[in-house]
């Protein structure tokens, strides 16, 4: 007859004694192996289930988390605009970001200042100088 088990912890077994109808010597040594099996496999499993609490970082599941951080990070080369600007598309669907902007190419002291403008779908890079050579961007999730 097959057993039929609940999903609870227990970290005691029956011991058998001299009363008990069995070889209780031989019995209450597998029981002891036994215990000690669940006792270090439930320690390690709350260990891996506190790890991966912690990876969630609030998520709903890992994987949540996991697909959160594949889509945080985007990045790609331009060239910069003046004034007009330079528009990249990134389809984030937000405002909360960061950017990172690095000229690829020495603007000779006429890149000016760096600004800017976000919106949900896109952003626009501004210089106030004359250069127009290429830069590479990030995009970082706040």
């Amino acid at each position: 007859m097959p057993l039929n088990g609940q999903n609870t912890f227990s970290p005691t077994v029956t011991e058998y004694d001299a009363q008990t109808p069995v070889v209780y010597t031989v019995y209450n040594e597998v029981h002891q192996v036994l215990l000690n099996n669940t006792v270090f496999l439930k320690t390690l499993a709350d260990a891996i289930n506190a790890e991966v609490q912690a990876a969630r970082e609030g998520k709903a599941s890992l994987l949540a988390n996991l697909q959160s951080i594949r889509l945080a990070l985007q990045s790609g080369s331009a060239n910069f605009g003046g004034t007009t600007g330079t528009t990249i598309t990134h389809n984030l669907g937000t405002t909360n970001f960061r950017v990172s902007i690095t000229p690829t190419a020495n603007p000779d002291g006429y890149l000016g200042e760096v600004w800017v403008v976000k919106s949900a779908n896109t952003m626009t890079i501004f210089n106030s100088g004359d250069f127009r050579g290429a830069f590479d961007y990030q995009i970082y999730s706040n």
